[in-house]
C-alpha cells in the first residue's frame, strides 16, 4: 500500500531517513519530488510475483531514482 507522502511533505528531520510504503517504478520521481530525503526502500514494487525479484523492474527504478538525485 502506498504511503501519503503528503503527510510529511514538509517534513524537516534532524536526520536522514528512509521512505517505504508501496515505491515502485511509476512512482519513485513524485515520491523524490514530494519529500525531503534522498533514500528510498522498495521491496514488492519491484517484484514480478510475490517475494520474487525482477531485476529489470531493480534496474528501472535505481535508474529513475538515480536520475531524481542529480
Amino acid at each position: 500500500e502506498t504511503f501519503d507522502w503528503e503527510i510529511i511533505r514538509n517534513y524537516s528531520p534532524n536526520k536522514s531517513f528512509f521512505l517505504s510504503g508501496g515505491l515502485n517504478t511509476n512512482n519513485i520521481l513524485n515520491a523524490f519530488n514530494t519529500v525531503n530525503t534522498k533514500y528510498f526502500d522498495v521491496s514488492s514494487g519491484v517484484e514480478n510475483s510475490e517475494g520474487i525479484k525482477d531485476e529489470k523492474l531493480i534496474s528501472e527504478f535505481i535508474s529513475k531514482a538515480n536520475k531524481a538525485v542529480k
